[in-house]
């Protein structure tokens, strides 16, 4: 192709020049696959397990193709055929087998290396792939640099429920490991906790109120007014939304508070 090609129509006219690799070990490639320069959908920005590439089955699509993404943080024509060769076999196999079975057998014959999720050329591999970037020319992208481009994580507001009057307000960690806020009905506003999983329904508090026995406490589900009794000689715990422990303690009849 000319020397204006776009980063696309060089990476498509790497498909077809690897095409034949494909069916001459038995696993050819479906005709209907689209590869562009992108962000893969999970992991693109992370430092120690980024996704490099991502290919997508047709029922994915629209117009039923194939697509596959090569991340645009990879500028050198080799790491980027290589990247493609990898999302060419779960296009030819079927993303369905992720990195194993079919996957793996068809990576190893066209001269992937363990481990399969990462798949680096074997000399001979690199050689041949080598020899297709001369052919078709330098691959026309610039790496694109993300280090430093992650947002800076803002302070998260929690949510705190009047168990009173149902009134609905959010305030910061922080805030709560000083103290609760009041509500203006005159009642405390505590912290929308989740429970374990086999508690229903799973956002709960614990109320002040017990039984006329005394023999239950009662979490009460302040977005339903739902409430579910544990037992007096229980032992009861559950993780707030800001990360502490909160353990209900049968023998002496209290809460406690903590950080993991």
């Amino acid at each position: 192709m000319g020397a204006k090609q776009t980063r696309e129509e060089w990476l498509n006219e790497a498909v077809n020049r690897l095409a034949p690799m494909f069916e001459s070990i038995g696993a050819p490639l479906p005709g209907d696959i689209r590869v562009s320069v992108g962000f893969p959908s999970r992991a693109a920005r992370s430092r120690r397990k980024r996704h490099i590439g991502e290919c997508w089955s047709p029922k994915h699509s629209a117009a039923l193709r194939h697509e596959i993404f090569i991340s645009p943080v990879l500028g050198d024509g080799l790491q980027a055929t290589e990247t493609l060769v990898h999302e060419l076999v779960h296009a030819a196999v079927g993303v369905e087998h992720g990195h194993r079975g079919r996957f793996a057998k068809v990576a190893r014959q066209i001269g992937l290396l363990p481990p399969m999720t990462q798949t680096p050329a074997s000399p001979e591999l690199k050689a041949r792939l080598n020899a297709l970037v001369t052919t078709i020319g330098p691959y026309p992208h610039a790496a694109l640099d993300v280090t430093g481009a992650e947002r800076k994580q803002r302070a998260r507001l929690l949510k705190v429920v009047c168990p009173n009057c149902g009134a609905v307000d959010r305030t910061t960690a922080s805030r709560i490991t000083r103290g609760l806020p009041w509500c203006d009905c005159g009642h405390l506003l505590p912290e929308v906790m989740e429970m374990p999983a086999g508690f229903h329904p799973t956002r709960m508090i614990l109320a002040p109120e017990s039984d006329e026995d005394g023999e239950f406490k009662i979490l009460i589900d302040p977005l339903t007014g739902r409430t579910t009794n544990i037992h007096r000689r229980n032992h009861a715990s559950w993780r707030g939304a800001n990360g502490c422990i909160t353990t209900y303690h049968p023998n002496d009849d209290h809460t406690e508070i903590r950080h993991d």
